[in-house]
C-alpha cells in the first residue's frame, strides 16, 4: 500500500489544507492540497494520510497477532476487512 497522494503531513490553515515540506538543503516546500474548505472539515482532511498510516499500522499489527496464533485468520478478516476497504477507497481501489 502505497502514497499515489501528496506525502503528510498535511495542515489546515486559514481555509486552505497545505503539506509542508522542509527538504535536505532547509528550504521548506509548501503543496496546497485543497483551498476553499470550510473548517469543520479542514482538519479531518488535514488529519487524512496519518490517520491511513495508522490504519495500515492496526492492520499489520492485527496480522502479527494472527501470525503468532493469537487470533484466527476468520477473526483477523472481520477486524480488519473494513479497515482494508476503507484504505482502498482513499486509495481509488474501489
Amino acid at each position: 500500500m502505497s502514497a499515489k497522494h501528496t506525502p503528510g503531513p498535511w495542515e489546515y490553515i486559514d481555509g486552505n489544507v497545505w503539506q509542508k515540506d522542509i527538504s535536505d538543503d532547509g528550504d521548506m516546500d509548501i503543496a496546497e492540497i485543497a483551498n476553499h474548505v470550510d473548517p469543520e472539515n479542514g482538519p479531518l482532511i488535514a488529519a487524512a494520510p496519518e490517520m491511513k498510516d495508522e490504519l495500515i499500522n492496526l492492520i499489520n499489527t492485527f496480522r502479527e497477532l494472527k501470525d503468532a496464533g493469537k487470533i484466527t485468520e476468520g477473526e483477523f478478516v472481520n477486524i480488519t476487512q473494513p479497515t482494508q476497504a476503507l484504505i482502498a477507497k482513499a486509495e481509488g481501489r474501489s
